[in-house]
């Protein structure tokens, strides 16, 4: 099994670039939220079985791989309103 470290302002920009919240990156990891900021902020030290169950929620989400975000659309999105 191959062991990478990912460092947590890398992480936490993956999560940025593609939308994936706290909380939702909490869920997928069985973790609660708040656990999942203490040990990103370095206050919390967790035990081997929950950071297991963070790097697979890494991997589970796409968070391993350094992926370019999508290109904009081609047009730009046009809103048209009627006025009644």
């Amino acid at each position: 099994m191959e062991t990478t470290e990912l460092p947590v302002p890398v992480l936490r920009e993956r999560m940025r670039a593609r939308h994936i919240t706290l909380g939702r990156f909490a869920v997928e990891a069985g973790v609660y939220p708040n656990d999942l900021s203490r040990l990103f902020r370095g206050t919390l030290q967790l035990g081997p079985r929950r950071m297991e169950r963070i790097g697979a929620a890494v991997v589970r989400l796409g968070l391993d791989r350094d992926e370019a975000p999508p290109p904009p659309p081609a047009e730009p999105v046009v809103i048209r309103i009627r006025k009644l």
